[in-house]
C-alpha cells in the first residue's frame, strides 16, 4: 500500500513516485483518481441541490461527521 508520502510524489511527477509519476499528467489523475486505487472507497463526482444548504450541511455533519451525543 502506499504512503501518503509516496501519492503526493506520484501526483507531483517525482521519480522516486514510482512508475505512475512518469506518466503524463492527465494519466497520473485518472490513475490517482481512479476508485479502486483509493484507501477511502469514493462514489462517482455529482453535483448536488438543495432549497435549504445550511440545513443540509447540518444533516451530512450529523450523518457523517458528527460523533453522536451521550444522552
Amino acid at each position: 500500500m502506499a504512503t501518503a508520502w509516496t501519492v503526493g510524489r506520484r501526483a507531483a511527477g517525482q521519480r522516486k513516485g514510482g512508475p505512475v509519476a512518469d506518466l503524463p499528467p492527465a494519466e497520473r489523475y485518472h490513475w490517482l483518481t481512479a476508485p479502486r486505487s483509493t484507501i477511502v472507497q469514493t462514489a462517482p463526482a455529482h453535483e448536488g441541490r438543495t432549497a435549504d444548504p445550511e440545513s443540509e450541511v447540518e444533516r451530512l455533519l450529523d450523518a457523517y461527521v458528527r460523533l453522536p451525543s451521550a444522552s
